[in-house]
């Protein structure tokens, strides 16, 4: 299966290293951990391919002709934990990031077989549906400081509660847990005092 995608996001991040706050929220605290509050969209587009095979099932060729794609939209709350003091003036930032995210998936699917609803997994097994699941993020990630701004590089997986992300939830014995995804992000931190 080949899955690719593009999203984008917009993010709120609550920073404690005021030193006015260290006697409230405790000096580790506010010293290594940034709150985020997250937005994000991304569709993800997937199609079949993988190494021909001598003498193809119907199966096999009933998955080979379909496609599809999934739309997420992602809003989160997640945990930066800083490995350096984020009042000290570093350039590189590294972090650990923990968080949770409620999720609006919309997926869709087509086949390029003649007839489709012939050819297609059995009906019990397609949920074309739109669906709200939560899920659960991991990763890590750094920020670059420029003058003005930082720049984020981040990898993050994504664990969701459902095993219909992509609109299908076969019996095949190696699709039986839960959709998950991995993410590369870019981004720009704009602070605003």
């Amino acid at each position: 299966m080949n899955n690719t995608g593009f999203g984008f996001g917009i993010a709120y991040i609550a920073d404690f290293s005021d030193a006015r706050l260290n006697s409230t929220l405790g000096r580790a605290f506010s010293e290594h951990v940034k709150l985020r509050a997250e937005l994000s969209y991304m569709k993800a587009n997937f199609a079949y391919d993988g190494r021909p095979v001598d003498n193809p099932s119907v199966e096999q060729n009933r998955f080979k002709a379909m496609e599809g794609s999934t739309k997420l939209l992602n809003l989160g709350l997640f945990t930066e934990i800083f490995v350096f003091n984020l009042t000290e003036d570093k350039k590189l930032q590294p972090y650990v990031l923990l968080g949770a995210s409620y999720t609006s998936v919309r997926p869709s699917l087509k086949s390029s077989l003649p007839y489709p609803s012939i050819y297609l997994p059995e009906e019990d097994n397609i949920f074309m549906e739109k669906q709200n699941v939560f899920s659960f993020t991991g990763g890590v990630g750094t920020r670059y400081k420029l003058d003005e701004v930082d720049i984020v590089f981040e990898y993050r997986f994504q664990a969701f509660m459902s095993d219909r992300i992509e609109g299908l939830d076969s019996d095949i014995s190696g699709d039986k847990y839960n959709d998950a995804q991995t993410i590369f992000n870019i981004g720009i931190v704009f602070e605003l005092d």
